[in-house]
């Protein structure tokens, strides 16, 4: 089966446009949002990539309904999945950029040697990370305090029996 000329370059077309998204999305976060004390949160973060890779979505979807075709489809899906993997990158460099324990603990040998102070700067470190982590779930409604103790709440318990079953497809184990 032949695939249309016109569908090709659609496709091609939509891959374009991910790259152009994608660029949008870097450049815009790089010399606007970062300085901006919303977008140095991890939710206000995956929103915006929620959004561009939306945007890139709703553009796949107009063409696909304008030219029904497996190539412009290919070219859709492959355009979204470029957008995904960038996305994914991005979280994850961004995140490494807050702080990571194993660079500080790196960062530390590598000035210092390791010695009794750089220890108690890492464990200070790693309980920053963990109330921070804390104060996320809570503010996203997925764990509520009970006299001292945090517990799951209805939406926290869905999340967490969700990322559960998705951990068990590939046999994920001990995951953190």
């Amino acid at each position: 089966m032949q695939i249309p000329i016109i569908s090709s370059y659609l496709a091609w077309g939509l891959i374009a446009i991910a790259y152009l998204i994608i660029g949008i999305n870097f450049l815009l976060y790089t010399f606007v949002l970062r300085h901006k004390k919303c977008y140095q949160e991890e939710s206000t973060i995956l929103f915006f990539q929620i959004k561009s890779i939306s945007i890139l979505t709703i553009i796949g979807i107009l063409c696909f309904l304008g030219n029904p075709s497996p190539g412009l489809f290919a070219g859709w899906i492959g355009s979204i999945f470029t957008h995904a993997i960038y996305s994914l990158l991005f979280l994850e460099l961004w995140a490494l950029s807050q702080g990571s324990f194993s660079l500080e603990t790196l960062k530390h040998i590598e000035s210092s040697g390791f010695d009794l102070n750089s220890q108690l700067i890492l464990v200070e470190l790693g309980n920053h990370k963990l109330t921070s982590r804390i104060m996320n779930l809570r503010e996203g409604r997925l764990i509520f305090s009970d006299e001292g103790h945090w517990k799951l709440t209805r939406k926290g318990r869905a999340f967490y029996n969700l990322l559960k079953l998705i951990q068990s497809i590939p046999a994920i184990r001990n995951a953190g």
